[in-house]
C-alpha cells in the first residue's frame, strides 16, 4: 500500500503546476491527502479529498470526501472497519493582515458518514455475534490558522470528533 500512496503522488507532482494560494478570491485549492492509522500500511489507512473555494476577505468554502480503513483484532482474525465520510463547511477570517500572510479562520463545518463492521456481517466463523453494528456518523466544528511564509505554507486544524 506504501507503494501505491507514493506512486500517485509522485503522479499528481509531475502532472500540475504548483501555485501558492493566497486565498484570493474564487481561487480554488485541491487537497489530497493519505495516511496511515497504524505502522501496517496494507491494513490501516485513510485516503481524502478536499476542495476549498475562496470568497471575499478570507473566508472560504470547504467540501471533503474521507475513506477510512482498518482492522479490528478478534483471536485469530481481523475484522474490516471501514467509515466513508463527508465534510462540508464555511469559514470566516477573524484576524488577519491585508497580505494575507497570516490569517485566523473560525467556521462551522458538518461532517456525516457512515461506518461498517465486518462488511455488514453480524456472525463469525466461531458463532460469535458482533453487537455493534453499521451506524451513520456525524459531527461538526473546525478553527484554522494559516500562516504563509515562502516558499512553506503551515495549517493547523482542530476539528469536532464525529459523534
Amino acid at each position: 500500500m506504501r507503494k501505491y500512496i507514493f506512486v500517485v503522488m509522485l503522479t499528481m507532482i509531475s502532472i500540475t503546476t504548483v501555485q501558492a494560494q493566497r486565498m484570493l478570491p474564487k481561487q480554488k485549492g485541491l487537497e489530497v491527502n493519505a495516511g496511515l492509522l497504524s505502522k501496517d500500511a496494507d491494513k490501516n489507512y485513510y485516503l481524502n479529498l478536499t476542495l476549498t473555494v475562496n470568497g471575499k476577505n478570507g473566508n472560504y468554502w470547504i467540501w471533503a470526501a474521507e475513506y477510512t480503513h482498518q482492522f479490528a483484532d478478534y483471536r485469530d482474525l481481523q475484522i474490516p472497519l471501514e467509515a466513508y465520510t463527508g465534510e462540508m463547511g464555511y469559514s470566516l477570517q477573524v484576524l488577519g493582515n491585508a497580505r494575507k500572510s497570516i490569517t485566523l479562520n473560525a467556521g462551522l463545518t458538518a461532517v456525516a458518514g457512515y461506518e461498517t463492521v465486518n462488511r455488514s456481517k453480524a456472525t463469525l466463523y466461531d458463532g460469535a455475534t458482533i453487537l455493534d453494528n453499521d451506524n451513520f456518523v456525524y459531527g461538526a466544528g473546525d478553527v484554522c490558522l494559516w500562516k504563509h511564509t515562502c516558499p512553506t505554507v503551515l495549517y493547523c486544524s482542530c476539528k469536532g470528533v464525529p459523534k
